[in-house]
């Protein structure tokens, strides 16, 4: 479970009057920082470049999956820092399922085509995430209770 660091004194001054933007907490600067901590380190470029008979996970290390869905692939993209803008969904039967690099063009993409038993180029990274622990499922997939009136 991540903790939040401890708050910080801030030494900024602030100005009154109509000019005067309203200043973001220490406390929301610390968790937007952790945030982004945390997704930097859920995302891993793969191990190798697919090649030959594509099987799932083939490159992925240990504790971690494919990428199965656009949306993570784009989070990806940004969190990793790739300079390339992304490169948007492909149908390929043989490059590798899900999030992965080009290593010609360094473009990310994402391939929703199922690729497995397929024969793959073997010229790009898979992107990988970290698999999800069972409290971090608990926390995301468990509705907060209502309070009734």
């Amino acid at each position: 479970t991540a903790t939040l660091p401890p708050k910080k004194e801030s030494s900024k001054k602030t100005t009154a009057g109509a000019d005067a933007l309203p200043s973001t907490s220490n406390d929301e600067q610390d968790s937007s920082a952790l945030v982004q901590e945390l997704i930097e380190v859920r995302f891993y470029k793969g191990t190798c470049k697919p090649s030959g008979v594509y099987k799932a996970n083939m490159c992925c290390p240990a504790g971690s999956i494919e990428i199965d869905d656009i949306g993570t692939c784009k989070l990806a993209h940004k969190a990793l820092g790739v300079k390339t803008k992304f490169g948007g969904e492909v149908h390929k039967k043989k490059r590798p399922s899900g999030c992965f690099q080009n290593s010609k063009t360094r473009m990310m993409y994402f391939n929703p085509s199922t690729v497995i038993g397929n024969e793959v180029f073997g010229d790009d990274s898979l992107i990988c995430q970290k698999e999800k622990t069972v409290d971090e499922v608990k926390v995301i997939d468990e509705p907060e209770a209502s309070v009734e009136d």
